[in-house]
């Protein structure tokens, strides 16, 4: 017989390494752990610049002999400066209890945190990318809508499709799938870059408000719809059928041509929006040279550094300041490709002037005269605070402007909206009067195409301002697509003396156009309180975040107020259903007197709506969900609303009243109770959830297939044996 020694080997790790495309700091280390015996402990040590190594202890199965671990790691968690760079490995121990556990390092990874000089060009690029993709989107929309119509013209000259027809449509709907798909794209693309943005600087309200309402517009680019009628017109092309054809793809044109003129909306405000951004990141670079210039002022002053430190310290100073002449060229060029360039203030004075000082505390600091260089640079600091303070000025100059101008354009485009509905009332009555035998038959027609052509004013009007409104929806501009085409389908009926058929229409229009000057006053309306807010922060130029705290509006009314109100609301409305029944109305009544009645009353309830909904949204801050009944009372006033705008008030309508009211007596017991108790308000620790990278899915499966297999081996092998089992198992699973 003989003794053979096998000697107890070190363990080994692997480590792989995967970030999220979408975020720098989300990482996800894994791999596999080896030991011959067992494995008893697997730590994480990081090290941030500066400090000590810290250590961690992840999970693991207990003296296994394999394993495979995953850990995802946020380095977000840790301060750093844009170019720190972050140092960190993984060791795992075995069970030796002879001479020791012995353990097993990965080699030192680093993560270097990218620069700001970095930061910018990569945002940048990724601007340049998204206005390219936004450019390249609209232009491809135009084409596949020129196709549509090419189509359309070559069907209407024949008697059936055939299968030239079907390929050619095939064709389109591959472009329009691929379209949509680019827009999912430029949605995922535009949140990373305006996540960037907001990482690289701190942004104020206003804009960041405007980023929200971007993304907004972003998502809305990505229509349900058009995927539904794709649907439609693929199963169509396997009848051939020419008239059901005809039908969807005209469908899908409009759908092409609201998709186009919203990417042209999106595009215009991505600009703004950078413009802005632009702006106030050269505005807090320069209050940031500033304060270092100043603060080197004072050392030199002080004389506690030696003058070739302080000329090096200066020359950092310099290059600094060419950077924020840089920016200013890059702001020029992005204001320029606005269609409404702003008036962005003229700095070069400036600009030569504090060169010019800086140049000369250089020449100071050579000569070793470091009071007169003191002197010099407290004059740039100076001048570069200036400079700023002139351009922050400007800006909020050229906001209060564009919110004035903006403001006033939308007043006007409801008082014609209300006009035209008025008219189309009128218009509408006057031709359930009217034989079609009557000589004066025309001059109603010319009368539509009047109120048509005013219609086509608004609306480029109106598409003109939702590029520079970001709070008007993309709905509203579908809206109003919808009245034009009706307004169309009711020119065509009047010359044929289809009065039913055109008075329908006209029905539609007016309809239309109510809710239209609904969805604009609520616009208005949003304005007017984002301008007077800003106007209460302006004195104290705080950002003040605590509720009632300074800069912030005028106290939101209770749920007792609002009940109030919608009790008032409720009287009215009864006595309108009682002046239409008197009157013997039924839809829409030839009452001017009573149609601006209904006006005002679908304006108050539209403005109760969105209070209840912005005390929905401020209820349910805490993740309490206290606000989901006043969710549910806005949703109902929804409805009321479309009744009173369709003149359509019931005993259901003043049913939903009696309901809500009783709902907001709930919420205002609710509300005086809710400050007794003061476990309210404590809150419950946020817990971060971080998800792997979706490309690392399918190795993760792999490998958690692999955990399984090696579980399986009976426990009760040698070790020899079971090194062997697991390395066959290991082969048999590549």
């Amino acid at each position: 017989y003989f003794v053979n020694v096998i000697p107890d080997q070190y363990p080994t790790i692997t480590l792989i390494d995967k970030i999220d495309s979408s975020s720098l700091g989300q990482h996800l280390l894994t791999g596999d752990i080896q030991d011959d015996y067992g494995i008893t402990a697997l730590y994480f040590y990081s090290k941030n610049p500066g400090q000590k190594w810290e250590k961690k202890k992840l999970n693991t199965v207990e003296n296994a002999t394999n394993d495979i671990y995953y850990f995802p790691w946020d380095v977000s968690q840790f301060t750093l400066s844009p170019g720190d760079t972050l140092q960190y490995y993984l060791e795992v121990w075995d069970n030796d209890g002879v001479h020791g556990a012995k353990s097993t390092k990965t080699a030192v990874q680093t993560f270097v945190l990218p620069s700001l000089e970095e930061l910018e060009e990569q945002s940048d690029e990724k601007r340049d990318d998204l206005m390219d993709g936004l450019s390249q989107a609209q232009k491809e929309a135009q084409k596949i809508q020129q196709a549509l119509k090419d189509l359309e013209k070559k069907l209407l000259e024949k008697k059936e499709a055939d299968w030239q027809d079907k390929k050619k449509l095939e064709d389109l709907l591959q472009r329009q799938e691929k379209l949509q798909e680019k827009m999912e794209e430029l949605q995922k693309e535009n949140a990373e870059h305006q996540k960037n943005q907001e990482n690289q600087m701190e942004l104020p309200e206003e804009l960041l408000e405007k980023q929200r309402q971007l993304e907004k517009l972003f998502e809305q680019l990505i229509d349900p719809e058009t995927k539904k009628m794709m649907e439609e017109l693929k199963q169509m092309m396997e009848k051939v059928d020419k008239n059901q054809l005809q039908q969807e793809m005209e469908k899908l044109r409009t759908n092409e041509e609201d998709l186009e003129k919203e990417l042209d909306r999106a595009l215009e405000q991505f600009k703004e929006l950078e413009v802005e951004q632009k702006m106030e990141k050269t505005i807090q670079e320069l209050k940031e040279l500033a304060q270092k210039q100043e603060q080197l002022s004072k050392e030199a002053e002080e004389g506690k550094k030696d003058a070739e430190q302080l000329k090096k310290e200066q020359n950092e100073l310099n290059k600094q300041f060419e950077d924020v002449k840089d920016d200013l060229k890059k702001l020029e060029e992005l204001n320029k490709e606005l269609e409404d360039p702003k008036d962005l203030p003229n700095t070069e004075e400036l600009q030569k002037e504090i060169q010019e000082e800086q140049k000369k505390s250089g020449e100071e600091l050579q000569k070793n005269k470091k009071s007169n260089a003191s002197k010099n640079q407290k004059k740039a600091a100076e001048k570069m605070e200036q400079m700023s303070q002139e351009m922050e000025a400007s800006m909020d100059q050229e906001q209060e402007e564009e919110q004035e101008e903006d403001m006033a354009a939308l007043r006007q485009l409801l008082e014609n909206l209300v006009t035209l509905s008025f008219d189309q009332e009128k218009l509408m009555n006057d031709f359930a009067k009217l034989n079609t035998t009557d000589p004066n038959y025309d001059k109603y027609g010319q009368r539509q195409r009047k109120i048509n052509d005013d219609m086509k004013m608004v609306k480029d009007s109106l598409f003109a301002l939702s590029k520079r409104v970001s709070q008007l929806s993309a709905f509203i501009n579908k809206e109003v697509a919808e009245v034009q085409a009706h307004m169309d389908e009711s020119l065509k009926w009047i010359p044929e003396r289809q009065i039913p058929a055109a008075r329908s229409e006209q029905q539609f229009v007016m309809t239309g156009l109510n809710n239209l000057a609904l969805m604009l006053d609520e616009s208005l309306q949003q304005m007017q309180q984002q301008q007077q807010q800003q106007k209460q922060k302006k004195p104290g130029k705080g950002k003040c975040n605590k509720p009632g705290g300074a800069g912030k509006g005028k106290p939101k009314p209770s749920a007792g107020q609002m009940k109030k109100m919608q009790e008032s609301l409720s009287k009215q409305l009864e006595q309108l259903k009682k002046d239409g029944k008197n009157q013997g109305q039924s839809k829409s009544g030839n009452n001017p007197q009573l149609s601006k009645e209904l006006a005002g009353a679908a304006a108050k309830q539209a403005a109760l709506r969105k209070m209840m909904e912005d005390k929905a949204g401020e209820l349910n801050q805490d993740g309490s969900g206290a606000g989901n009944e006043l969710k549910q009372i806005a949703k109902e006033m929804e409805q009321i609303q479309k009744d009173i705008v369709n003149n359509n008030i019931t005993e259901e309508t003043l049913r939903r009243q009696r309901d809500i009211l009783t709902r907001l007596l709930k919420a205002e017991n609710a509300e005086r109770t809710q400050g007794e108790d003061e476990k309210r308000e404590s809150k419950e620790g946020e817990e971060f959830n971080t998800t792997p990278p979706p490309g690392l899915e399918e190795y993760m499966k792999k490998k958690t297939k692999e955990a399984e297999l090696l579980q399986t081996i009976p426990p009760q092998l040698k070790p020899y044996y079971k090194n062997k089992a697991n390395q066959y198992l290991m082969n048999q699973n590549p």
